[in-house]
């Protein structure tokens, strides 16, 4: 699979992923790389982009700007959070971080779980 060149911002997001989740660099990329390939599907299908647990984002083409010789869209971009991204807006502002805490918890545990059976 050809890959995309990854600006500095994917690059840490790849980095800080592989970093948390213990998977290879390359194995974090590629699922970024599949999961921008289905947003594109979804895309082209004239179908609102789901960003997995936050949302949908759509798009409206305005036409093409020309700036310096090089052709820039003029793209108008709408997002509609989920709910589960509105409940977590809420909670982190109101000071309340247990839904991360939680989740961050059954992740480590589950990691231990798995170095111990692979160790037994």
């Amino acid at each position: 699979m050809a890959y995309i060149k990854l600006g500095d911002f994917e690059k840490g997001l790849v980095e800080e992923i592989s970093t948390l989740s213990g998977y290879s660099q390359t194995t974090v990329r590629e699922v970024l790389e599949y999961t921008l390939i289905r947003q594109l599907d979804q895309l082209m299908a004239d179908k609102d982009i789901t960003v997995p647990f936050l949302g949908n984002l759509s798009f409206t083409y305005l036409g093409d700007n020309f700036v310096a010789g090089a052709r820039e869209s003029n793209v108008l971009a709408r997002f509609q959070p989920s709910n589960l991204a509105k409940r977590l807006v809420g909670d982190i502002h109101d000071g309340d971080s247990s839904f991360l805490q939680q989740l961050l918890h059954k992740k480590i545990k589950l990691s231990l779980q798995q170095i111990l059976e692979e160790n037994v």
